[in-house]
């Protein structure tokens, strides 16, 4: 992680700005993930903790 020590106001807007993703690019891996729990259970839940 980058740090940044009393940055410029004009750079604040650019600094706290949040990353974002469309649910069309994160929909392929929800379904992955719930078709992996449905298979797999509790092991993929456990799984997934240590991964995300």
């Amino acid at each position: 992680m980058k740090q940044y020590r009393n940055p410029i106001r004009s750079d604040w807007k650019k600094l706290t700005a949040r990353a974002s993703a469309s649910y069309a690019s994160l929909e392929p891996l929800a379904k992955e993930v719930f078709e992996n729990v449905r298979l797999n259970g509790d092991a993929s839940l456990s799984a997934y903790t240590l991964k995300f």
